[in-house]
């Protein structure tokens, strides 16, 4: 406009997109906009410029051109995109409605094993979420594959904001939540060794001490969640916790993770439950009761007795299995081999509690014949270098074979504050004696005890021993005169 507010000559020659005139009348406007990506457009793209233009898309613009597009003409560019942001184009066909994603699919069937499987999954993922009136999350709320090495399955998930739904070829649509799906979700390692769920969760049997709790059941274990937590048990363990009846049966529920080894010696793993442990040696499973095992925690397993040489010992331990001693008292034993510990045995009664007998006393009270034999159960552990049992003794010297003292004696020979005092410790066992058979003796360092009639008499050396006397050699002296009186 000129400077007399009349209307001057404008020139738009050159300009593009310039509004000019009466009438604000676009003129002499050269520039083009992208036209919107179309299936005919689609198409005719190079197969990566059509993935990277579907990329930029929208979510449900992507889905919507997809499911319009031929299956023919699109078939190579789903298979650069599956390739490309295989997340990205799952999420995208799961959202077509099956008539239209299998024809699209089918073409890439052959080559993607896996893929025919997606609309199956989806569809029943969304009939699930709809009778949980779930909420998928804003951020992460549509289908994604997954793998589980742990069990060879592959399968689809949706995340929501109370859990996820999970789909397996299996077991279908299947749910987590809560205090399963933090466990589950919170632990890649735990979810590999697990799989797919294959059931919902549910309330689990209650325990023998009266616990409740609920567990779901998924390809490789179970989890159960109960006032001590949400544990997996899995693999072999898993077995054999179910062959004792699960949480009804008398380990009830887990109360911590497994654990194990597999280093020097053959693989093991053990789990902690409240009625004791279940341990898997390689081959086999075993339980200890838990008053065994804190029996086993308190004293480290290794009593008092040598360690072994054979630190190639396989660790192994048996069933625990009821027993009774040679003086009727009822109660139950269990061996444990554990490498440089060597091997030992724990009994367990109601009236005496659980000890061990291992190392040298342990060899030779199975010599006699253990719990059947006159020394009957022990009484407590290893002390030193003796250990008491129902019927007596056993001492085990530094350089002596081990030697048993019957009760009886024991009451004469042993004090709790002057020990062996005062015929000392025993050299030897309680031995028949005289021509009747009813009679005995048993050899201390000092002296012995003599057993008449069942009545027991101390017998010691008085006085220091005499000092020796050189005495000259007989050969090199003259015989000595003989008294004739």
């Amino acid at each position: 406009m000129a400077q007399d507010g009349t209307a001057g000559d404008v020139s738009v020659s050159g300009s593009i997109g310039v509004q000019a005139g009466d009438g604000n009348t676009q003129i002499n406007n050269n520039w083009s906009q992208t036209p919107p990506l179309d299936p005919a457009i689609l198409a005719a793209l190079n197969p990566d410029t059509a993935v990277k233009r579907l990329r930029g898309m929208p979510h449900n613009d992507a889905v919507d051109l997809l499911a319009r597009a031929a299956p023919a003409d699109v078939a190579e560019m789903l298979k650069v995109f599956l390739d490309a942001d295989e997340s990205r184009a799952i999420a995208i066909l799961a959202d077509i409605n099956p008539r239209r994603s299998v024809p699209l699919i089918e073409p890439l069937a052959a080559e993607i094993a896996w893929l025919p499987s997606l609309p199956v999954a989806a569809v029943a993922i969304g009939r699930r979420t709809r009778e949980l009136k779930w909420n998928p999350r804003p951020d992460a709320g549509y289908v994604q594959r997954v793998i589980q090495p742990a069990v060879s399955t592959m399968g689809f998930f949706v995340e929501y904001e109370e859990g996820r739904i999970y789909w397996s070829p299996g077991a279908g649509a299947r749910s987590i939540s809560g205090e399963i799906a933090t466990y589950y979700m919170d632990d890649e390692e735990i979810a590999r060794e697990l799989g797919f769920p294959v059931e919902d969760e549910a309330p689990a049997p209650v325990s023998p001490l009266g616990t409740s709790g609920s567990c779901q059941r998924f390809e490789g274990g179970l989890v159960y969640v109960s006032e001590s937590g949400a544990y997996a048990v899995t693999g072999d363990i898993y077995a054999h916790h179910a062959h004792l009846g699960g949480s009804a049966g008398w380990l009830g529920f887990p109360v911590a993770a497994s654990d194990g080894e597999d280093e020097a010696h053959e693989k093991y793993t053990y789990q902690e439950f409240q009625g004791g442990v279940c341990v898997f040696l390689g081959d086999h499973a075993r339980t200890v009761r838990k008053a065994i095992n804190d029996y086993l925690d308190d004293s480290e397993g290794d009593g008092e007795w040598e360690a072994s040489d054979d630190d190639e010992a396989d660790f192994d331990i048996t069933d625990e299995e009821a027993v009774q001693s040679s003086s009727g008292v009822l109660g139950s034993q269990q061996v444990f081999t554990i490498p440089k510990a060597g091997e030992f045995v724990v009994f367990a009664t109601e009236k005496y509690g659980i000890s061990a007998v291992g190392g040298r006393i342990g060899e030779y009270y199975w010599r006699i014949g253990g719990p059947a034999s006159w020394l009957g159960f022990p009484k407590g552990d290893q002390a030193g270098s003796r250990q008491a049992f129902e019927g007596g003794t056993v001492y085990a010297g530094p350089d002596a074979d081990p030697v048993a003292v019957p009760e009886a004696t024991m009451a004469i020979v042993f004090r709790e504050d002057d020990g062996w005092d005062p015929l000392g410790p025993p050299v030897s066992g309680e031995q028949p004696i005289g021509a009747a058979g009813n009679e005995s003796i048993q050899f201390f360092e000092s002296g012995a005890v003599i057993v008449r009639g069942g009545q027991r008499a101390l017998w010691h050396e008085v006085g220091p021993p005499e000092p020796a006397v050189e005495r000259p050699d007989p050969s090199l002296a003259a015989p000595p005169e003989p008294d004739w009186g």
